[in-house]
């Protein structure tokens, strides 16, 4: 990436998603004086790292580098930046701990990294109003959660752990199946022989209540607006064959979106609908 982004005094957002780009940047972009939006995914080797000193930002509010093969720590400052309401450094390869400055976000993404130590403010159960949203989903937390929440806080999305996912993979199974429907986005329903399960679950992570099968998805649309119908799409038709509605239902993801298969016997699987058939 050119040094000379670092110059661009007048600069309000620099979005840079998708690209491909090598190298690193410039440490002089973190303190444009204007700038207010700075998105960045997706940089070959060396990958993107931290200012080594601190930096204050003015005026950044929203700040994305994913997958930008970020290494070491995450430095303490960023959370002490003025403005900042929204970050997310997701799928990188930080270690350590999560920020206690974090907690003044209004939004965090850091999914898929290696942290292992949670802050003060998720593991003291708080009240709501006093932390951000956040998915920090596919790290190596050693923590203990229900289906539903974790540590008591409905919109700090911790599950899955990688260790989570390890052990909902090998846990003994007390029967286990030839075959696995879902209906991605639907109601249950019947085609033929064929049962489909339920997956109308708006949660980030979800393990069904036969524990046969799981997903989980992570990121966020950014700037839409957000409600069941982001996650779910159902047919409205009332006369539809099963068919049909298995045909338009689906669930949609911001980022990525994984269905995890368990409890089915060893063997080739084919799929009849990659949409609907499970995979182990």
């Amino acid at each position: 990436m050119p040094s000379y982004i670092g110059n661009w005094v007048n600069l309000t957002k620099l979005i840079l998603i998708g690209n491909n780009f090598e190298g690193t940047l410039p440490a002089e972009t973190f303190s444009l004086p204007k700038l207010q939006r700075l998105l960045v995914s997706d940089v070959s080797n060396p990958g993107i790292s931290f200012p080594k000193r601190e930096v204050i930002p003015e005026s950044l509010i929203y700040l994305v580098l994913r997958n930008c093969k970020i290494n070491g720590s995450i430095p303490e400052y960023i959370g002490k930046w003025p403005e900042l309401s929204y970050l997310d450094l997701s799928f990188n390869n930080l270690s350590g701990g999560v920020p206690e400055s974090f907690q003044k976000l209004n939004k965090l993404f850091l999914t898929s990294n290696e942290l292992t130590k949670l802050p003060s403010w998720i593991t003291k159960k708080p009240k709501p109003s006093s932390y951000p949203k956040a998915d920090l989903s596919y790290n190596n937390f050693n923590v203990k959660c229900t289906n539903e929440k974790c540590s008591g806080l409905a919109s700090v999305n911790i599950l899955p752990t990688r260790s989570f996912i390890d052990n909902m993979k090998t846990e003994k199974c007390y029967r286990k199946h030839n075959s696995l429907f879902i209906n991605c986005g639907g109601e249950e329903l019947n085609v033929g022989k064929d049962h489909y399960h339920n997956d109308t679950s708006t949660s980030s992570f979800n393990l069904s209540p036969s524990d046969d099968w799981a997903y989980s998805f992570s990121g966020d649309y950014l700037w839409a607006t957000v409600n069941a119908s982001t996650f779910v799409r159902n047919s409205t038709c009332k006369d539809c064959s099963p068919e049909t509605k298995i045909d338009n239902d689906f669930r949609l993801a911001p980022i990525s979106l994984m269905y995890y298969g368990l409890c089915l016997h060893k063997g080739t699987v084919g799929e009849e609908r990659s949409q609907h058939k499970g995979n182990p």
